[in-house]
């Protein structure tokens, strides 16, 4: 993926360039020339505990309201303090 910026309204990270991003437009946009990192595929896959946990190498973090890539010790990239890793455990 090439250079990206962050568009306040509507809360995405999208590749661009200074002026603004290469597709659409964005009043508030931030550029960064550092690369754009690909989403977590748990986190566009699911948007519930139990739907996220039976995926594989998924979890659901209880906090954020988030399916993240993870083991059953945690999330692989941020921390969360309520990690659910089977659906047992969701609430």
């Amino acid at each position: 993926m090439g250079a990206c910026g962050w568009c306040e309204g509507s809360g995405e990270c999208l590749t661009g360039g200074s002026s603004g991003p290469s597709t659409g437009s964005c009043t508030d946009w931030r550029y960064y020339s550092a690369s754009c990192t690909a989403p977590d595929p748990c986190q566009t896959a699911a948007f519930e505990c139990g739907a996220c946990t039976a995926m594989s190498a998924c979890g659901w973090c209880e906090s954020s309201g988030e399916c993240q890539t993870g083991t059953s010790s945690g999330p692989t990239s941020t921390f969360c303090s309520d990690w659910r890793y089977t659906s047992s455990v969701c609430p």
